[in-house]
């Protein structure tokens, strides 16, 4: 599996639905390789250097985000088996990555200072061309569509971004469940799903598996 936040999880319960994944079926394992804050650019990063014959699941995360990664990070020492059959990111992998989107950065980490951390977003974003981004960001999600088994997006705002741009109509898990019944599962104001939520995400995106 291959995402940001909602398919990594947040939060100290870490609600996951590919950690559910791996409840609902014990026989199977689960690789997740998502990660919280990240571009649909560092997904398919992900996706492209674990390759292998498995089934792929990408969750696609919302435009204009930029993750800078410095390269002498060794992620294959940063996997944990979780339990029998799933394995994540440890969860200091975000202190050495930069992760950005337009509004907001994160504020620690582990060699740069909270100043330098915004001089950077600041930078970044001052010389962001939305149009061209918006292009780079739908041509991620092209490959990303073209390469994984089940490609979706959490978000309908985002699946109507990509169907402007493309013609394509994605599935998507808020219009899956619907918007009144999404609201009821959400725990925080960045649209992460509870634990009940997460387990519904799961057996919708087994539905859509042939495996």
């Amino acid at each position: 599996t291959f995402g940001c936040s909602f398919t990594a999880g947040t939060g100290s319960d870490s609600f996951s639905w590919a950690k559910e994944m791996a409840k609902l079926e014990p026989i199977m394992q689960v690789d997740n390789y998502s990660l919280g804050g990240t571009s649909v650019k560092w997904s398919v990063s992900q996706m492209r250097a674990y390759t292998g014959n498995y089934t792929k699941v990408f969750q696609i995360t919302n435009p204009y985000r930029t993750t800078l990664v410095d390269q002498r990070i060794d992620y294959a020492a940063k996997r944990r088996q979780v339990t029998n059959n799933y394995c994540d990111f440890e969860d200091d992998l975000n202190w050495e990555m930069l992760v950005f989107n337009i509004n907001c950065t994160q504020t620690d980490h582990a060699y740069f200072t909270r100043q330098e951390i915004a001089n950077v977003h600041k930078v970044l974003y001052a010389a962001l061309d939305l149009d061209t981004d918006i292009i780079e960001w739908k041509m991620y999600v092209d490959y990303a569509v073209a390469h994984a088994d089940f490609a979706y997006f959490q978000l309908i705002r985002d699946q109507e971004q990509y169907f402007d741009m493309s013609g394509k109509k994605l599935p998507c898990v808020q219009e899956y469940m619907g918007i009144n019944q999404y609201k009821a599962w959400v725990y925080d104001n960045g649209d992460h799903l509870n634990a009940e939520g997460s387990q519904e995400v799961a057996k919708w995106v087994k539905s859509h598996l042939t495996l």
